[in-house]
């Protein structure tokens, strides 16, 4: 699943990688891209599943009505 703005890991690993001398601040700078996108992650997955919630509860309130 690709969700708009957020690279997937595959994309960033593939990414060509200047050499620099200092690899620990790619290392970092990496691991913040990735975290970063983790964040979004989440708040897209909990946007999603609070949207189906509720669509299961206005799908349910007329079988609750005919009971």
């Amino acid at each position: 699943m690709e969700v708009s703005g957020i690279s997937t890991l595959s994309t960033i690993l593939k990414r060509p990688i200047e050499l620099r001398s200092d690899a620990l601040v790619q290392r970092r700078e990496m691991a913040a891209e990735l975290q970063g996108n983790c964040q979004k992650l989440a708040i897209f997955l909990k946007k999603t599943l609070r949207i189906a919630k509720q669509a299961n509860e206005v799908d349910l309130k007329p079988l609750k009505r005919k009971s």
